[in-house]
């Protein structure tokens, strides 16, 4: 004890008429303190919760002190009267924890104070939050408590897988170009194809040499080719490359 001890051995040298005077004295002032919690009735698993306390000590109440412990329900639905007995229990589940230990009081001239704490669960369920005003020594002077309801934390929300990118081939020739004619015109038909071309082009050969200027699908001088054997190439083109293909000779009449 602190003042109260201070108290006490004067008291004994007066005498026992003041002792007794001092005992009623000493309730009377210990009737005067005060401690008030205030905090959310819910908490999440990892996010803090601040606890703030207020109250008013006698100014004439020497060094005081306050303590804060979270309990689980399990363990008591009710606060200990002692906070001695609160911060074993605090301490006696992974659960529990020690909000404010010993923590000063600082008052002020009209013996009023608040102050402002953090809590961060550990665990999800139900808790009491015992807070008490204590003399630093043996006595407990003030207490008060709040029941807190702790939820685990939200499950994240899962990161879309994004879907795979197509692998995209050069273009595979599966039948091969064809010359035709009509008339006086080379026709040549593109073939067939794999893995989606995009783009085609075209060429002629004439006696497997290219006809420089011909560049289009359809040629149009088969009167002057007679007696040649003529060809069209067709080159097929998509993102990822591009293939060749070359038709079989076409003897000109």
């Amino acid at each position: 004890m602190r003042w109260f001890g201070r108290a006490v051995l004067v008291a004994l040298v007066a005498g026992a008429t003041t002792l007794a005077l001092w005992i009623v004295s000493s309730t009377t002032l210990a009737d005067t303190f005060s401690l008030n919690m205030s905090m959310p009735s819910s908490g999440t698993v990892g996010q803090p919760v601040v606890v703030t306390s207020t109250g008013n000590d006698p100014t004439d109440g020497g060094a005081l002190y306050e303590e804060i412990d979270a309990i689980p329900t399990t363990l008591t639905a009710t606060c200990p009267a002692g906070y001695n007995d609160a911060s074993q229990l605090a301490a006696s589940t992974p659960e529990g924890a020690f909000v404010a230990f010993d923590e000063r009081e600082n008052f002020d001239a009209s013996g009023n104070f608040s102050n402002v704490n953090a809590w961060t669960p550990n665990a999800a369920g139900q808790f009491v939050v015992c807070g008490y005003t204590d003399d630093g020594a043996l006595d407990t002077l003030a207490v008060a408590s709040m029941l807190v309801a702790v939820t685990p934390p939200a499950a994240p929300t899962p990161t879309p897988t994004p879907a795979p990118t197509p692998t995209v081939s050069k273009p595979v020739n599966t039948a091969k170009p064809r010359v035709t004619r009509s008339g006086n015109a080379l026709s040549c038909s593109v073939g067939r194809w794999r893995n989606a071309p995009r783009k085609y082009s075209y060429r002629w050969l004439v006696a497997h040499k290219v006809k420089s200027g011909a560049h289009g699908r359809k040629l149009g001088s088969a009167q002057k080719l007679r007696g040649h054997g003529v060809q069209c190439s067709v080159t097929a083109a998509n993102s990822a490359g591009s293939t060749t293909a070359t038709s079989a000779s076409f003897k000109v009449h």
